[in-house]
């Protein structure tokens, strides 16, 4: 309730009809996990073999196969060299994923939530940011008028995820989060809701146990009424906030690269792409800045970043 839709990404999102698969058209029966997805879209090829690494690189590049996963997270975060703050919207809670490789100076908010049991991402704008930088120079009080990153929110992310940060952040952006004020604990209070739509479910609430619709857990309280649910997770209640813009993403399986073309977007404008999205000139070692970060330059990042590690794994799990 409350939730504040914000402009769309730039250049505006892709039609949903427009898109490579809408989930809504997916079977019923269609596995709801990549790891298993990936063995459906193999064993359709028919090939005696077990897969190759350059197997699963394909099915990453299938816009019609692959949705943006934790592996992707990580690419991302260690890419553009932040936290990936997942917003999850069913547990009212925030998870982390670092850079694998350390790091870190900025936060990256991104909300999880479900259309029935499919996962979908989309990006946060914080006032007119996506990428959060931990520092105080370029913390200043944003056009709302609350600083970008508060004291809540680096409370409310060394609440729900407490540990890891000192490995994954550069000692500036560490000594940015323990220089901030402690804020009070979260209060949580008792709720049931339906299973699909997350809604607040004060009636029917038997019926809907006994249907298995019900999901009974803790919202967070203590927040005036109509307040939005990121700030909710992402905040203090005791303190002013930023306002928190969520994108109107299309329900397709490039959920979470839409997101991802947000942030590559601003970090453009910077003039600090990282080097594996810059196009080569032709020169010995030239690279030149990408006109537009687009979809299918984010999938080959995260495609290009497999190794053996992740096919062993995804093909134990398939028992291939």
């Amino acid at each position: 309730a409350g939730e504040q839709q914000g402009a769309a990404r730039p250049g505006g999102p892709v039609p949903e009809g427009s898109t490579a698969r809408r989930r809504r058209e997916m079977p019923e029966d269609a596995p709801d996990n990549n790891i298993l997805l990936f063995g459906r879209w193999y064993r359709r090829l028919q090939r005696a073999c077990p897969p190759k690494l350059e197997d699963l690189q394909a099915f990453v590049l299938d816009r019609t196969a692959y949705w943006g996963d934790e592996i992707a997270l990580r690419v991302f975060a260690d890419t553009f060299k932040l936290v990936v703050c997942v917003v999850l919207q069913a547990e009212e809670r925030l998870q982390v994923v670092f850079p694998p490789g350390g790091g870190a100076r900025s936060l990256f908010y991104v909300v999880l939530t479900h259309r029935g049991s499919v996962p979908h991402y989309r990006s946060v704008c914080v006032a007119d940011r996506h990428v959060l930088q931990m520092d105080d120079r370029n913390n200043a009080p944003s056009p709302g008028g609350a600083k970008y990153v508060t004291g809540g929110m680096v409370g409310r992310l060394r609440e729900d995820c407490p540990l890891g940060w000192k490995q994954h952040l550069t000692p500036k952006a560490m000594a940015f989060m323990d220089a901030q004020e402690p804020q009070k604990e979260t209060l949580r209070e008792p709720v049931v809701r339906h299973s699909s739509t997350l809604k607040e479910s004060t009636n029917a609430i038997e019926s809907l146990r006994t249907s298995g619709e019900a999901v009974e857990g803790l919202v967070i309280g203590g927040f005036a009424p109509g307040t939005s649910f990121v700030e909710r997770i992402c905040c203090s209640r005791e303190e002013e906030n930023p306002e928190f813009l969520v994108s109107k993403t299309p329900g397709d399986g490039d959920c979470l690269f839409y997101a991802m073309v947000d942030v590559a977007a601003e970090v453009q404008r910077e003039g600090s792409l990282p080097r594996t999205l810059l196009a080569s000139n032709g020169k010995s070692n030239g690279r030149t800045p990408l006109l537009e970060v687009t979809v299918s330059h984010l999938r080959k990042m995260v495609s290009d970043s497999l190794s053996d590690d992740e096919l062993t794994f995804f093909k134990a799990a398939n028992d291939f």
